[in-house]
C-alpha cells in the first residue's frame, strides 16, 4: 500500500470547485515554496495551516506537463482527478518532489494556491491524485480543464 501512496501524489482540494466558476479550462501549476521570505518567492496563505508561505514565481510543472487526466471515484465514493504526466512532465515532478524534501510543494489553480503539502519523499511513477469534496460534475470539469492544454 506505501509503495501505491509513494507512486501518487495526494492532494486535497475542498472547495475548489466553488473557485472555478464556469471557464471551461483550469490553469494547474505545481511551484515550489519555502516557509521564510526568499528572493524570487511570493507571500500567500497556505489553506491548511492559515500561515504565510512563499511561492516561487517560476512554474516547476504547468498543463503542459499532463498526458492526460481523468475522474476516478475511490472505495468510500469520492470523486478524485488522476493525473498523468507526459514523460517529460513525470521527470519534472520527480525533481520537483525531491527538490521540495521537507518542505510544501504549492498547487495553484487559476493563480489561486489550492494547497501545499509538505513533500515526505521524492515521488516518481509520473502520476498525482487530486482527491477532495468534488460532486462528479465538478470533478470532470476540473479534469477536463486540465486536459485541455493545447488549446
Amino acid at each position: 500500500m506505501s509503495r501505491i501512496l509513494s507512486a501518487m501524489f495526494i492532494l486535497t482540494l475542498t472547495g475548489y470547485a466553488t473557485m472555478l466558476g464556469a471557464q471551461p479550462k483550469v490553469l494547474l501549476e505545481f511551484r515550489a515554496c519555502e516557509t521564510s521570505a526568499t528572493a524570487g518567492f511570493i507571500p500567500m496563505i497556505s489553506p491548511e495551516s492559515q500561515k504565510t508561505i512563499y511561492v516561487s514565481q517560476e512554474t516547476a510543472i504547468s498543463n503542459e506537463d499532463v498526458a492526460s487526466s481523468r475522474v476516478i471515484m475511490d472505495p468510500q465514493g469520492n470523486y478524485n482527478i488522476q493525473i498523468e504526466f507526459t514523460e517529460v512532465g513525470a521527470i519534472k515532478f520527480s525533481n520537483a518532489t525531491e527538490h521540495s524534501l521537507k518542505k510544501p510543494l504549492g498547487i495553484l489553480v487559476d493563480g489561486r494556491l489550492i494547497c501545499a503539502p509538505i513533500v515526505n519523499e521524492k515521488i516518481e511513477g509520473g502520476k498525482a491524485l487530486i482527491s477532495g469534496q468534488f460532486t462528479q460534475e465538478e470533478a470532470e470539469r476540473i479534469s477536463n480543464g486540465i486536459s485541455r492544454r493545447h488549446e
